[in-house]
């Protein structure tokens, strides 16, 4: 089998490169993980890894197509992008050994048969020898991909990683395979394995999650394993606000059908999401039941206009779940909140409005106006009725 024919031609030409190179220098390699994967799947290949027997900076100095690269002495392994913007991850074939359940890896440089033996999945444990043109398939992932299902490679692969459990669910949505290894992750999640890693890391796993096409198949997989605690009818709301194709709005939807105040938390308080995300989150959390209170008794534009000015995109989009209150918030969105007035402080002093708060109160009742009654004009309106104006500001 020669999984190179899935390959597009800029990365044909790339692998071949560093294959001459490696024959050169007497070095085995190897197309390791996903890309031999999707490769076997005929799903388009995106991130190539290649192993080798060797430091990758032993073959990277000897490569003049090399735009630019990363490399990492301490781990062997680097990023290369080349010319024509391929971009190859290089690697020195590693072991990996785990102190106690949820600890990062002790990696050391080593062979392919324990790179192989280290990887989370039977179907991601595959390489294909370059040079010999063949598959090294040491446990049955072909099996797998032929029957659909995602399997552990090795025993106590959960317990040594349990972000392992999240790609597991990630990988078994994507491609519609079943999860071989549902009881022992059960069991792992009974016996509490997830809070061995940092909220931090299962964050950056929901982030991973979120970012598939298959999402709320993740989501719902998660549920069932009762990962998180979702109202899983809220999943993809209808919102005219949102746009389900942009992560955030996934993690928002997420925040607003969980029923579980640990994982809202968790959510507000890492380090992997966007602040203003974070932050909006946050904000939410505190003051939903005033919001609904608030947005509740607005009655006219201004009322509307004078709330919804102080939140964020994103918190308005987790008011607008409650279908009670969307339209006004459409309202603000389209009719409200780009209004402006064409008179300012300036215009008002040479009017004769003495200088200080009659200037900000007289503001504020020209744009209650407009919000409300919408007039066109205010200047002409001010000209005509400034009396009147400044007589219902004192009052």
């Amino acid at each position: 089998m020669n999984i190179m024919n899935n390959f597009d031609k800029d990365d044909i030409y790339i692998v071949n490169l560093i294959k001459e190179e490696c024959i050169r220098q007497n070095v085995k390699v190897y197309i390791v993980g996903g890309a031999v994967r999707d490769a076997i799947l005929h799903r388009k290949v995106n991130d190539i890894d290649i192993c080798i027997e060797c430091d990758p900076i032993n073959i990277i100095k000897k490569i003049k197509e090399i735009k630019k690269y990363i490399y990492y002495k301490e781990f062997k392994t680097s990023n290369i992008i080349f010319n024509n913007n391929v971009t190859i991850d290089l690697i020195h074939c590693r072991k990996e050994g785990y102190e106690y359940s949820g600890a990062l890896p002790k990696v050391t440089p080593s062979n392919l048969y324990d790179d192989l033996y280290r990887r989370d999945f039977t179907i991601n444990a595959m390489a294909y020898d370059i040079i010999d043109d063949k598959l090294i398939d040491l446990y049955d992932g072909m099996k797998d991909i032929k029957a659909k299902r995602i399997r552990k490679v090795h025993r106590n692969s959960y317990n040594e990683d349990p972000t392992r459990i999240f790609r597991a669910i990630r990988y078994s949505a994507r491609y519609e395979f079943d999860i071989y290894d549902k009881n022992e992750i059960s069991t792992c999640i009974r016996e509490g394995i997830i809070k061995n890693i940092s909220d931090d890391r299962v964050i950056r796993e929901i982030l991973l999650l979120c970012m598939e096409s298959k999402w709320k198949e993740s989501v719902v997989c998660c549920n069932q394993f009762n990962i998180m605690q979702i109202e899983v009818d809220l999943l993809e709301k209808d919102n005219i606000l949102c746009d389900y194709l942009k992560i955030n709005t996934r993690i928002l939807n997420l925040f607003f059908a969980s029923k579980q105040n640990e994982f809202r938390e968790m959510l507000i308080n890492n380090s992997i999401l966007e602040k203003e995300l974070r932050n909006s989150l946050k904000r939410y959390r505190n003051m939903t039941n005033e919001i609904q209170t608030i947005l509740s008794q607005c009655v006219d534009n201004f009322d509307i206009y004078k709330l919804l000015k102080k939140f964020s995109l994103y918190e308005l989009i987790l008011i607008s779940f409650f279908d009670v209150y969307k339209y006004k918030i459409m309202n603000y969105l389209s009719n409200l909140k780009e209004i402006t007035l064409d008179v300012d402080g300036k215009y008002l002093m040479d009017l004769g409005i003495e200088q200080g708060k009659n200037i900000g109160n007289v503001m504020n009742y020209l744009l209650e106006l407009k919000l409300n009654t919408g007039i066109r004009n205010e200047k002409e309106y001010l000209n005509k009725n400034s009396g009147e104006i400044l007589n219902a500001v004192k009052h």
